[in-house]
């Protein structure tokens, strides 16, 4: 088990809402206040077996939301038919995963912005996400990159700025500052040789 995120809890939450990603595709909302509880610790969102939360996060009006795949499939759905969820509840049904494929990396987004994909291999680029145009909840979503011989993705991220990216790669880690945007079409570009082992973004 792994710390996802920590939140400051606010004075008052004003109908502040939480809003949660999970491996299996699932998305749930609820109000921040579901977890203002007086325990030392309680269930966040029920899980099924296996199932493990990617990442959680303050709900924001605006935007939509963006699953990618660990096979780089990318599903960019709107926000409006995700109901309030008190705390124990599941969620509901974000992804259409193809069988063996899990939810790599999920988030809240707005058209303006830009996904960096990157494989095992070395492989990546930046992709506006503009590109992948909205659609309903619960589909398979659009291909980022073929995979084929360019190994795993193994790191996606949303951001507007140039990417901070650190890989692991033969015992080393190294800064990748400049990732190419190109088409969702295109195959990527190496921009790193030999096997990774992790790639994780940094901030100084």
């Amino acid at each position: 088990e792994k710390v996802i995120k920590l939140f400051v809890l606010p004075e008052k939450f004003d109908d502040k809402e939480l809003i949660f990603f999970t491996t299996d595709g699932m998305v749930k909302r609820s109000k921040f206040e579901e977890y203002d509880i007086a325990k030392a610790y309680f269930q966040a969102v029920k899980l099924k077996d296996g199932e493990e939360v990617v990442d959680v996060q303050e709900y924001q009006e605006k935007g939509s939301i963006l699953f990618v795949s660990k096979q780089s499939m990318v599903l960019n759905f709107e926000k409006t038919d995700i109901p309030v969820q008190g705390r124990v509840s599941g969620g509901v049904k974000g992804m259409n995963l193809d069988q063996g494929d899990s939810v790599l990396y999920a988030t809240q987004v707005d058209k303006s912005g830009f996904l960096t994909i990157l494989t095992d291999k070395g492989v990546g680029k930046r992709i506006s996400v503009a590109e992948f145009g909205l659609s309903a909840r619960y589909r398979k979503g659009l291909r980022s990159i073929s995979l084929g011989g360019k190994g795993k993705l193994i790191y996606a991220e949303f951001d507007y700025e140039k990417p901070s990216i650190a890989v692991s790669s033969n015992d080393k880690f190294k800064q990748l500052s400049e990732v190419p945007i190109l088409s969702r079409i295109s195959d990527g570009k190496q921009l790193v040789t030999g096997k990774i082992a992790g790639a994780y973004k940094y901030s100084i």
